[in-house]
Formats: structure tokens, C-alpha cells, sequence
């Protein structure tokens, strides 16, 4: 039910997309798309 209103939401406001964070596989499995961010190397830089 939470997918079918996420899309309802989208359609009623007039939006093409809309970015959310999941870590339910059953929410994921529905997803148009998906950004998978297991592996990402992420460097931050350091001031000193």
C-alpha cells in the first residue's frame, strides 16, 4: 500500500519522480529504479 500511494501522491502533484531512501526488499522490488550504494568509495576531504 505504501508504493501505490507514493505513486498517487506523484501523479495528484503533477511529478515525473521522486527519490526515497529503502532498505525493505519488498519496497525496493517495486521501485522504478534503483541506486544501489553498496560499494560506493566515498573520500572526504579534510581541513586542516
Amino acid at each position: 500500500m505504501f508504493m501505490d500511494m507514493k505513486r498517487e501522491v506523484l501523479r495528484l502533484g503533477g511529478y515525473s519522480r521522486e527519490f526515497y531512501v529503502s532498505q525493505t526488499p519488498e519496497l525496493n522490488a517495486m521501485a522504478d529504479c534503483i541506486i544501489d550504494m553498496n560499494g560506493l568509495v566515498m573520500e572526504t576531504a579534510t581541513t586542516p
